[in-house]
């Protein structure tokens, strides 16, 4: 397979094109490699499929973190928010008064 002088990645390392693959790509090989119950051969083939389980499992809770995140700050924009400007207010208001009452005796 290697010719002479010929530097290529290929010629280099035959296994290389799996590194030219996707993540999705490789959860795929795994998923279809679980689907057919073939278990992985070598010690690399199984850090490979330990290494897209992990890919797969951080983007799911890459999603999960995003959809609470969302909720949470909506839910302070909604509720918290409002409730702070509200109480701001009254305090601002109670401080006038008190002024207002010093002024007057």
């Amino acid at each position: 397979r290697r010719v002479h002088g010929d530097t290529s990645l290929d010629s280099i390392a035959p296994r290389s094109r799996s590194l030219r693959l996707s993540p999705q790509q490789h959860i795929d090989m795994a998923e279809q490699a679980a689907i057919k119950g073939s278990e992985p051969t070598s010690w690399t083939d199984k850090a490979q499929m330990y290494g897209d389980w992990i890919w797969k499992q951080s983007r799911v809770a890459t999603v999960q973190l995003g959809r609470y995140a969302w909720i949470g700050g909506t839910t302070f924009v909604v509720v918290v928010l409002p409730l702070v400007l509200e109480m701001e207010q009254e305090a601002q208001i109670a401080a006038y008064e008190r002024q207002m009452g010093g002024l007057s005796k």
